[in-house]
């Protein structure tokens, strides 16, 4: 009888125990599902919160921008810059769905549903259907200028965000900067003194060295020229007479004497390292060009300029006066020029510089195109578009129309010190 009692005792207390770690386990089993629900719900409110930075990186760009070409719209509409100093005030009132001073209510459609706040109360609605409650607060925003090209939004809000089961809730100030592309957006200064008639687009040049001295011998004295350089060794002097359109080309070789004399003279002009031979008809040419054959491009834009025997690659120029899909320039950075915001107001100074250096544009203007929208030019101003518009004079450049002028301070930024020339 003891050893059945003690047998029952032991399996009793067996049975117990087994019963007591089936409850422990169930217990840690569930604490650790809680605590996995609440690390993941505290994972997705991470998640949520980083999408909604994201959110608002993209929307005040969106919304700077289409804020911008409004201002852009309302100045070419009415003729006139925005008021002196409100370029700033002017956006962020658009943007924070508040009608700029003396403007319409119809000029605002563009910004129905496109406002800072609207996209806020976007945000925590569609937080919703991810089971938090999210509350978004605008403690603060502004735009600043940057550089030529854009201006910085700066955004300040407090996000709360609560997860619906109470779980777990999260309470954060963040600080978004996001910069505001200017480019390809209308540039309010061309119809502003073209009475509306020409438009230009901001377009970055993708050139920063306009010209480049590339050789210099002895010259004919006979003026320039300017064509496309095409390099010939001597050696192969017998394919001059069949090069197509030689009279667009400028032949660049290292000893003119090894060719037929009837092949060179149907080129444009000559760059030779050799001196002239006899029967050579060319009026424009630099000889002795030592080392040209290694310091002039092939199939580049070059200017022969007999009158000091230099020879400079003008290419980047030339290309950047064609301006891309522009009819007149590309777009440069200016110390001097006005800013995006400064040709918001119809200014053709850099006031917004005293907020930040360096920040002005400047492209050139297309007198021809100008003329070709019923705009009357002045010839003799210079091409640089700023002060053209305030009637500054210009000297011709060598290679370019001669129509073009640039104004003295503009010669060392384009590196023309050595092309210009007085010109009627």
């Amino acid at each position: 009888m003891k050893k059945g009692v003690m047998f029952s005792f032991i399996m009793v207390f067996i049975t117990i125990t087994v019963i007591s770690l089936i409850a422990i386990q169930r217990s840690l089993v569930s604490h650790r599902r809680e605590q996995m629900h609440v690390e993941t719900r505290i994972n997705s409110m991470n998640n949520m919160h980083e999408s909604i930075v994201r959110d608002i990186k993209k929307t005040t760009e969106i919304i700077g921008r289409r804020a911008i070409s409004i201002s852009i719209n309302h100045v070419v509409e009415n003729g006139e810059g925005l008021p002196d100093g409100q370029a700033i005030d002017t956006l962020e009132d658009l943007i924070f769905n508040i009608t700029p001073s003396g403007w319409d209510d119809d000029e605002l459609f563009l910004m129905e549903n496109a406002t800072l706040p609207y996209w806020m109360d976007r945000i925590e609605e569609v937080s919703v259907l991810r089971g938090f409650e999210v509350n978004i607060t605008i403690k603060d925003f502004e735009i600043k200028p940057y550089d030529s090209w854009h201006l910085l939004s700066n955004v300040n809000v407090s996000v709360n965000i609560t997860d619906k089961q109470g779980v777990a809730s999260i309470r954060r100030n963040i600080t978004v900067n996001e910069l505001i592309s200017i480019v390809g957006l209308e540039d309010p200064l061309y119809p502003l003194n073209t009475y509306g008639r020409v438009t230009n687009f901001v377009f970055k040049s993708p050139y920063e060295n306009y010209t480049e001295f590339l050789v210099k011998g002895d010259g004919s004295n006979k003026g320039w020229e300017v064509g496309t350089s095409f390099l010939i060794w001597s050696t192969d002097a017998g394919i001059a007479g069949s090069v197509p359109d030689p009279e667009e080309k400028i032949l660049v070789t290292d000893n003119i004497s090894k060719y037929n004399s009837g092949d060179v003279n149907n080129f444009m002009s000559l760059v030779s390292e050799s001196d002239i031979s006899p029967g050579i008809t060319l009026s424009v040419y630099v000889v002795n060009a030592t080392n040209a054959m290694n310091s002039v491009p092939n199939n580049t834009i070059i200017l022969v300029d007999s009158d000091i025997g230099n020879v400079t690659n003008i290419e980047n120029l030339r290309q950047h006066l064609s301006g891309g899909p522009n009819e007149n320039s590309y777009y440069s950075s200016s110390s001097n020029g006005p800013s995006f915001l400064d040709r918001l107001e119809g200014k053709l100074t850099c006031d917004y510089c005293s907020q930040v250096e360096g920040i002005g544009l400047e492209s050139f203007i297309n007198k021809t195109y100008f003329l070709s929208r019923y705009v009357d030019v002045v010839t003799g101003d210079t091409n640089v578009d700023y002060p053209y518009f305030s009637g500054t004079s210009g000297d011709c450049v060598k290679g370019l129309d001669s129509t073009f002028r640039i104004d003295d301070g503009h010669k060392d930024t384009y590196n023309v010190t050595n092309l210009w020339y007085s010109c009627s």
